[in-house]
C-alpha cells in the first residue's frame, strides 16, 4: 500500500506524527539515499515500511514494472522451449 503525505496536509493523520520525526532527523530515501523531505511516499509492507521522495517512488515503480515484464517474458520463453508439444 502506498500513502502520500504532505507537510501542509490539513488532515494531519497519525502517520504525520510517525513520519515527521523521520523527515526532521534527516532519514534517507530508500531509493536515492538523499535526506527525505515533504511530500513523502510511504510504501507499507508486511514486515517493513519504506519512505521515498515522490519522484523516486515513480522511478522505482517504473523499474519494478520493467523487471516484471523481463521476468515474465523470460519465464514464458523457458516454458515454451521445454513444452513437449512445442
Amino acid at each position: 500500500m502506498s500513502i502520500i503525505l504532505g507537510f501542509d496536509d490539513p488532515s494531519k493523520s497519525e502517520l504525520h506524527f510517525i513520519v515527521g520525526p523521520l523527515v526532521e532527523s534527516g532519514s534517507k530515501c530508500f531509493y536515492c539515499y538523499k535526506p527525505l523531505g515533504w511530500p513523502i511516499v510511504m510504501w507499507h509492507g508486511g514486515t517493513a515500511d519504506i519512505f521515498l521522495h515522490h519522484d523516486c517512488a515513480q522511478d522505482l515503480g517504473t523499474l519494478l514494472g520493467s523487471d516484471y515484464i523481463k521476468a515474465k517474458n523470460a519465464w514464458s520463453k523457458e516454458i515454451h522451449q521445454k513444452a513437449p508439444f512445442a
